[in-house]
């Protein structure tokens, strides 16, 4: 069954839409496709390199086989599917992940065709992620008076070309560098004429 009916020598409908579902009114493609999050995801990232949706421009290998083709330049696996109609998922990788690794499975589980929300929660721990860290995090975010713009206060915004880079990434407006365990910033600094440790406003830690 495909989406656009076709007759023999029937005119108007052509490429792609006649066997495939149209993406640009597909939702699960949309919300891939584009730069949404610093990532510029577009088809040859998901399918064999040459596949092109706005040019019409089919797969170079695999095409007309009976079989959901899912291999691009975005190293996963795709399971869980039966051509034609049940969608499967991907396996953990570079654009869904926790954050610290791209070989670490992201905070919710993910399937094709269902919606995720769509905020940090659907990758990170945030913030109430277990031990040490969780805690951490929930410490700053919860403290508005001085972390005032949480995460973006020690890390890029999610739309930053690092995003699903599949590693750590700080900065953000307290210019955050991090070296294991701890971090140098504007926050946590140093009254060397004192000896005192202060905050980005001053006062004494």
């Amino acid at each position: 069954t495909t989406p656009a009916s076709y007759i023999w020598y029937q005119s108007g409908t052509s490429a792609c839409i006649m066997c495939h579902v149209d993406i640009p009114s597909d939702t699960t493609h949309n919300s891939h496709v584009g730069t949404a999050y610093g990532r510029d995801i577009g088809c040859s990232d998901c399918h064999e390199a040459a596949t092109n949706w706005s040019t019409n421009t089919k797969p170079a290998s695999g095409h007309l086989n009976g079989t959901f083709t899912v291999s691009g330049g975005v190293a996963f696996t795709y399971s869980g599917a039966t051509y034609p109609t049940v969608k499967g998922t991907c396996s953990t990788n570079v654009c869904h992940n926790i954050g610290y690794s791209a070989l670490t499975a992201p905070a919710r589980s993910y399937t094709w065709g269902v919606a995720l929300a769509d905020n940090c929660a659907s990758c990170h721990g945030y913030p109430n992620s277990s031990g040490n860290e969780g805690a951490r995090h929930t410490a700053h975010v919860n403290n508005t008076a001085f972390v005032a713009g949480g995460c973006s206060e020690c890390h890029p915004a999610s739309t930053d070309t690092t995003h699903l880079n599949g590693v750590q990434n700080t900065g953000g407006a307290s210019t955050v560098v991090y070296t294991a365990p701890g971090c140098t910033n504007v926050c946590h600094t140093v009254d060397t004429a004192r000896g005192e440790r202060r905050g980005a406003r001053g006062e004494r830690r």
